[in-house]
């Protein structure tokens, strides 16, 4: 089964002496703006939209029809690699990922890790020619474009040891994840315990946001009008 995305825009610069550099936003917010992660985010997607060299191109997995790859389409997308075929529709979206600059996903913290919705969309970027291949040695080797990840996230609570603190797969997923398809840096960008009784949520995402803000300008001083 395939599913909606947003295909990627040819630059208005594109075939000019101009780059755009792209940049591939990724929002599992469930709870849409209501979601304190999608607030936090968008300190980083707001502050790098409209700024010339930049092209911010927007999924939101809510609005896609994502499913667990099923056994037909496993056997379909291992014909069409076999085939070479890597322009079929089936791959749109992993054509985008694997095309993009910098990734900036945003997911809030559940159940140890992210939604469900997210696993599903970062498996089937996973392909084997695309995204990365195996070398002589049968390792994995990362094919694809981006040289950095950014990954914001919000919690209620707090990780650490349980029974206190909750394991955070997700980080440790992600940075297995960029090591996997040959994405250089990963940064994240987290605000956590705010429904902890007696805390300030609100200043612990202002603390957040700083941060999103250091890397916001680290990430447009990078940027060169070529």
């Amino acid at each position: 089964m395939q599913f909606a995305f947003h295909r990627p825009l040819r630059s208005i610069n594109e075939g000019r002496r101009k780059v755009m550099k792209r940049i591939l936003y990724v929002d599992c917010c469930i709870r849409g703006d209501e979601s304190r992660t999608r607030r936090l985010a968008a300190r980083l997607v707001d502050g790098l939209g409209g700024r010339p060299g930049l092209n911010v191109e927007t999924v939101r997995l809510m609005e896609c029809n994502l499913t667990p790859l099923n056994a037909g389409e496993v056997e379909l997308r291992n014909r069409l690699v076999s085939e070479g075929c890597f322009e079929d529709l089936f791959f749109g979206a992993t054509r985008q990922f694997a095309s993009a600059d910098i990734i900036i996903i945003a997911a809030p913290f559940w159940d140890f890790s992210f939604p469900s919705l997210l696993r599903v969309y970062l498996e089937r970027m996973c392909v084997s020619q695309m995204t990365f291949h195996y070398n002589e040695k049968g390792e994995t080797v990362g094919d694809c474009r981006a040289s950095r990840m950014i990954y914001v996230t919000t919690r209620g609570g707090y990780t650490g040891v349980m029974p206190s603190g909750y394991p955070n797969l997700a980080v440790e997923y992600l940075k297995a994840f960029c090591q996997m398809l040959g994405i250089a840096r990963f940064d994240s960008v987290e605000a956590e315990g705010l429904d902890i009784y007696g805390n300030d949520p609100e200043e612990i995402l202002k603390t957040a946001q700083r941060q999103a803000d250091r890397l916001l300008a680290e990430l447009l001083s990078g940027v060169k009008d070529v």
